[in-house]
This record gives structure tokens, C-alpha cells and sequence, in this order.
């Protein structure tokens, strides 16, 4: 009988640990960013890390390091700048 439970609680633990691998592996898709997406990188960017504006929007932290390069006006980001700049 303590076979059985120790058995049980494995697979248990087995199965979290696999819930957990599959949250992390979330596949992101490949898209553009539009305008609303710039304007919550350039409310949030002061507030959030960049990991978690990415996440947020569904993209990855290089897209949004790579934004904020190309969008940035004398070090701040600027969303109207950034759209324009397509």
C-alpha cells in the first residue's frame, strides 16, 4: 500500500512539472507591432520590465529591445515617432 501512494504522488509531481514546461513553452507568434502596441510599450516601459511588456503584447524582448532602439527620440521612447518611422 505505500508502494501505491508513493507511486501516486510521483505522477503527480510529474504531471505539475509538465504544466509547467508547457506554460513556459508558449509559442509566440511572428507579427508586427501596431500603434496600440506602442502606446503600451511607451505607458508601461517606466513602470514594467521589458520581459513583461512583451509577454503582455505576445511577442519577444528582443522585438520590444528592438522598438525601443528605433523608436527612441533623445533616450525616450516615442510611440507617434516610432509609427511614423515605417
Amino acid at each position: 500500500a505505500v508502494q501505491v501512494i508513493k507511486k501516486k504522488k510521483s505522477v503527480q509531481k510529474n504531471e505539475r512539472r509538465e504544466s509547467i514546461v508547457k506554460e513556459k513553452l508558449v509559442h509566440k507568434v511572428h507579427r508586427r507591432l501596431n500603434f496600440n502596441d506602442r502606446l503600451y510599450i511607451q505607458n508601461q516601459i517606466e513602470k514594467d520590465s521589458v520581459s513583461r511588456i512583451a509577454n503582455h503584447i505576445g511577442v519577444n524582448r528582443s522585438t520590444i529591445y528592438k522598438e525601443l532602439k528605433r523608436g527612441s527620440v533623445d533616450g525616450t521612447y516615442n510611440a507617434e515617432y516610432a509609427q511614423k518611422k515605417l
